[in-house]
């Protein structure tokens, strides 16, 4: 893996993070970077995401609004939350925007709806290629006029069989099928995979072929100061 971005610090966002981060070494598996907000980074279980990184000689990020990643021509630009947010983890979710040649997906953690309206005027005009759905399909996210700015061909919503919330929720569900959009959900498909070269997309689907893994190599970071102590303290890349 290249890069692995923490949309914010809840159990079911972080628990496979903070696995392959403590196996790294052990068992071979390649992370080139890590990186977090600073609404993320101080607290508790970002605190121990950054040791596991360090223990294992993983370069650690702070990313904000106005920072950008690129891996081998994919650009990755942070469009929320600010460089010293702090508040609900949910509504400070790492919002990324991700191009590739003519590929484009715009990537929302557990992000609501009250947060969406903030996010909405750093969107590309042109609209989305992908959409990772916000907050697993929650009636409180995915709102008309932030699908109305993302036009998203196809939305990819991550959720578990059975789940004790009942995503995706069918008010989510209806907007995102009036904005046009093909929808995959992890309950039907399994894991999800895009794959692309700037120009076709697929879509991999694990319970119907077999997964498949594609990865590029260097990894940068673009972007203006986050917050100097950390970098001090915590020894995060510049």
């Amino acid at each position: 893996m290249d890069l692995i971005v923490v949309s914010h610090t809840d159990a079911d966002h972080i628990n496979g993070i903070a696995e392959a981060l403590s196996l790294a070494k052990d068992e071979g598996i390649s992370i080139g970077a890590i990186a977090m907000s600073h609404n993320s980074a101080v607290s508790k279980a970002g605190k121990e995401l950054s040791r596991l990184a360090k223990e294992n000689g993983i370069k650690k990020y702070l990313t904000g609004k106005g920072d950008s990643f690129d891996i081998d021509g994919m650009a990755f630009k942070c469009l929320y939350p600010g460089k010293k947010a702090e508040g609900d983890p949910n509504e400070l979710s790492v919002v990324l925007s991700l191009e590739y040649g003519s590929f484009s997906a715009l990537l929302t953690g557990d992000l609501e709806s009250t947060a969406e309206d903030d996010v909405i005027p750093e969107l590309k005009a042109s609209g989305y290629t992908v959409y990772k759905a916000a907050h697993h399909g929650s009636r409180g996210s995915s709102g008309e006029d932030f699908l109305k700015r993302i036009r998203p061909r196809i939305t990819v919503i991550s959720c578990g069989e059975d789940n004790s919330y009942g995503h995706p929720h069918a008010e989510a569900l209806s907007r995102i099928e009036q904005a046009g959009s093909r929808i995959f959900v992890t309950t039907e498909c399994g894991s999800i995979e895009i794959h692309t070269d700037g120009k076709v997309l697929e879509v991999k689907r694990y319970k119907n072929e077999e997964p498949i893994t594609a990865c590029g190599n260097g990894i940068r970071q673009v972007g203006s100061e986050v917050n100097r102590d950390l970098y001090e303290e915590e020894g995060y890349e510049r």
